[in-house]
């Protein structure tokens, strides 16, 4: 994986991250309960998986 993109990776699910500490504390304001760690850890090991398994592209 090319720099640029690993860059551009970390940027999207840092964002994403962010979108779902929002999402959870918004919810947890209107009095219901979305467990942050779990989701914040599937969503990061899940986005890693993805990066080490694609093909190479650049042959």
């Amino acid at each position: 994986m090319a720099k640029p993109i690993a860059f551009i990776v970390i940027i999207i699910i840092t964002t994403a991250t962010g979108i779902l500490t929002r999402l959870c504390l918004f919810l947890l304001i209107q009095g219901s309960w979305v467990p942050l760690v779990p989701s914040a850890l599937a969503l990061i090991i899940t986005s890693g998986f993805v990066v080490i398994y694609q093909p190479d592209r650049s042959n």
